[in-house]
């Protein structure tokens, strides 16, 4: 008699559940993000070069990580915040403390975006130091 009882509200819960799961797999192909055209990695996404709901907001200004064929599906795994600063690039190194700010140069040891932190090396002393990436070409070393 239970198991029974069991087998009707699995049966009942399959149905139900059903036409929920096909409206979802609806919902989520219609908020796809694709590319317009095929696009190179390292390249800056502009107005344009997706379609999709969520292109404008997620995705402008961003830089692909990847290269993406034309109508192909575009995730968040495909792009990142443009590169500030690349390895072994010409740096201005600024250091802060108070009222007082001293600048020289420096080899970027490593690459970033705003926000990152990058070992560079001083030009002047030849000492590897860490800063903190603050604009392109900028790095600011914190005591």
């Amino acid at each position: 008699m239970m198991s029974r009882f069991f087998f009707i509200i699995s049966l009942l819960l399959a149905m139900v559940s059903a036409p929920t799961m096909a409206m979802a797999a609806t919902v989520t192909q219609t908020d796809q993000v694709t590319a317009t055209r095929a696009l190179q990695r390292g390249a800056v996404i502009r107005e344009g070069d997706l379609t999709g709901p969520f292109a404008m907001e997620d995705y402008l200004g961003q830089e692909l990580t990847r290269p993406v064929r034309a109508g192909a599906v575009m995730t968040p795994r495909h792009v990142r915040t443009p590169l500030q600063v690349k390895r072994n690039e010409t740096v201005s190194l600024i250091f802060r403390r108070g009222s007082l700010t001293m600048e020289t140069t420096g080899r970027a040891l490593g690459e970033g975006s705003t926000g990152d932190r990058i070992s560079v090396m001083n030009s002047t002393s030849r000492k590897r130091v860490m800063g903190r990436i603050v604009g392109p070409g900028q790095v600011e070393v914190t005591p």
